[in-house]
């Protein structure tokens, strides 16, 4: 059972002081701290540098282009996207029509890299093939270099040689599942 805000109260009620921690800026203690109920304390430690860079998808093309140079040098990256698939009505909607989706975009790098270098995993998968792409992905001996999905790798996936992530359609998510989503880099 998730430890949810009527248990943190009662806790704090006891204390003279209290401490809460997370990696994730939660909407809800965003607001309290804007407010000033909350302090904030930053704990810092060492990790990698990370370079964040915004790209117009009008330049996916450019993007492919320098993932491969990225891969051939031996790079891993999580390429996430908010639709596992178009559905008849999201095709006749022109507001969504230039939506990828993981079908798209995982056949899309496969005619660019190779189907030995993309694998791709979503939630419509059956758990014995979603283990089966995370595991060749995972494998060091494996060419698999280039993981498309949904935001099922969110968390609980821990691959320390990834160290690329391009989040496309990134205002689709929230501000918590981009965080969760940064935290699987530089690990």
């Amino acid at each position: 059972q998730r430890f949810g805000v009527r248990q943190r109260q009662t806790l704090t009620r006891c204390a003279a002081h209290s401490l809460y921690m997370s990696a994730t800026p939660i909407p809800r203690s965003i607001s309290l701290m804007k407010s000033g109920v909350m302090d904030v304390t930053l704990l810092q430690s060492e990790s990698r540098s990370v370079e964040t860079t915004i790209v117009s998808s009008d330049n996916l093309e450019k993007v492919v282009t320098i993932l491969e140079n990225k891969v051939d040098a031996g790079s891993k990256c999580f390429w996430v996207l908010p639709r596992i698939a178009r559905s008849k009505v999201e095709c006749e909607d022109d507001e969504d029509s230039h939506q990828s989706n993981v079908i798209e975009r995982y056949n899309t790098l496969v005619k660019t890299l190779g189907e030995e270098r993309v694998c791709h995993i979503h939630g419509r998968m059956l758990q014995n093939e979603r283990e089966e792409q995370l595991a060749r992905f995972a494998d060091p001996s494996s060419k698999a270099a280039v993981l498309v999905g949904t935001t099922v790798i969110e968390v609980g996936i821990d691959i320390p040689d990834v160290n690329i992530l391009i989040v496309e359609d990134a205002d689709r998510f929230g501000l918590s599942q981009l965080h969760q989503l940064r935290g699987r880099i530089g690990r």
